[in-house]
């Protein structure tokens, strides 16, 4: 009996975590899934962030576990696959944040992550990721590239200038002319 038991612990996974495909289902409602474990997250505010963001056309959904298992950046993984979302968030309960975002924003999404983990309350958090994911990437250059770029720059000059002086410097050495064909030589022999 205890075999059985404890069989059954291990398929369904530990007692209190919740499962990526029935959070899943429930996300289908309004985006949102917070444990009833988690009163401290208000839900309503999550929905209304979720609603935004949709109007952005972001197909957004957050989750608020208890218990995220194996770990918050697997579970956030499982809930995008099994929700049609764009970008899984996960406030997992010990704090931070995790986040699993489709290949189109992949280029984008970590600096989202870093930006949204600056904030303590998951719904500054889930605007703060929504904001940074969909802003407009900068187009300057930055200080650095220009930096290099003009240093290459320089360095190309003072190459050819000294393959000149070489050359002047050779050319110096064994007299005639670079672009003719010598006067030294006779054509009678």
């Amino acid at each position: 009996m205890v075999g059985l038991i404890l069989g059954l612990t291990v398929l369904t996974g530990r007692a209190g975590a919740e499962s990526p495909i029935v959070v899943g289902g429930e996300l289908a409602v309004d985006g949102v899934f917070v444990a009833p474990e988690r009163p401290e997250v208000s839900e309503s505010q999550l929905v209304e962030s979720v609603k935004q963001a949709r109007a952005l056309g972001l197909r957004l959904v957050v989750v608020v576990p208890n218990d995220p298992q194996p770990d918050p950046k697997a579970f956030a993984r499982r809930i995008l696959e099994a929700s049609d979302a764009d970008v899984a968030l996960v406030f997992p309960p010990d704090g931070g944040l995790e986040a699993n975002v489709v290949d189109e924003f992949a280029s984008v999404g970590l600096r989202a992550l870093t930006a949204a983990r600056s904030k303590s309350n998951p719904v500054v958090a889930t605007d703060t990721f929504t904001q940074e994911l969909l802003a407009e990437p900068s187009r300057s250059i930055p200080p650095v590239v220009s930096r290099t770029v003009l240093g290459v720059v320089v360095l190309a000059v003072i190459l050819a200038a000294v393959v000149m002086l070489e050359q002047g410097l050779r050319r110096g050495l064994h007299p005639g002319p670079l672009w003719s064909k010598p006067s030294w030589r006779s054509k009678a022999g």
